[in-house]
């Protein structure tokens, strides 16, 4: 998942992400080394979501990535989905808008060459940003209503939550929602609670802001129990990574 901040706008920036995303693939989790499968992002727009399938194709040699994306919300920002068709089919998507600030988008995907056992969703989210009491309410809304879509889809769905979710900590009403149990309940697959903001025991899982101060753990990655039982279409134990990120870097308020 990438909050691309609507980028890249250029062939400068196509070689940067280029080089980012060759790095992705390039890296071996857990004895693995693969080029993605799927990319999650928020913040971004028709020209700058158009350039990622290209950038991915033209690194790896293939026309195999295509994109989906939402409609624009009030401030023009999209969220979208980019995957490989060599390795995803996408069998549907829609996306959630009423009650948004930034619309998300949904998609159903089958791995190539399963039969339906292995199908899982994605919502690419985007939450309303801000530390005030108002933003943290409007995030609360937000999650709830994506878990109420979550919960209505079939018991036993695989889902993951992808995407920057704007909170601080753990304790956020939003955060709660997500996690609250029903047929959608949602994990943490870095399994790590409590209070992000410029906190140095997370140091490992910051994201927000790379461009400033990044002592933030605004992007997560959470999962519906499917994914986490052991069978099936599961996720790899410790395989969650912040890409570029070794835990060494200082947060300025320290």
């Amino acid at each position: 998942t990438y909050n691309t901040f609507n980028n890249p706008d250029n062939s400068t920036e196509d070689a940067w992400f280029g080089t980012i995303f060759g790095g992705i693939s390039n890296k071996t989790i857990n004895g693995t080394a693969t080029r993605m499968d799927l990319l999650a992002v928020a913040e971004t727009d028709t020209g700058s979501v158009a350039r990622l399938p290209r950038i991915l194709n033209d690194i790896h040699g293939v026309s195999s990535y295509e994109a989906i994306v939402s409609s624009p919300d009030g401030g023009h920002d999209r969220t979208g989905i980019i995957y490989d068709t060599n390795s995803l089919a996408l069998l549907d998507s829609t996306e959630l808008t009423t009650g948004f600030v930034h619309h998300i988008l949904r998609g159903e995907f089958r791995p190539i060459g399963t039969g339906g056992g292995s199908d899982f969703f994605v919502y690419s989210i985007h939450l309303k940003s801000g530390s005030s009491n108002s933003a943290k309410r409007i995030r609360a809304e937000e999650a709830m209503r994506v878990r109420l879509d979550a919960d209505a889809l079939r018991n036993d769905a695989h889902v993951i939550f992808a995407g920057d979710f704007n909170m601080r900590s753990s304790d956020e009403g939003g955060w709660l929602n997500l996690v609250d149990a029903g047929n959608a309940q949602a994990f943490d697959v870095a399994g790590a609670p409590g209070s992000w903001h410029e906190n140095p025991e997370f140091l490992r899982l910051h994201t927000q802001d790379s461009r400033v101060a990044m002592d933030d753990r605004f992007d997560l990655q959470l999962v519906t129990g499917e994914l986490l039982d052991g069978k099936g279409l599961d996720y790899i134990a410790d395989s969650f990574r912040v890409f570029g990120n070794n835990g060494t870097h200082q947060m300025l308020s320290l």
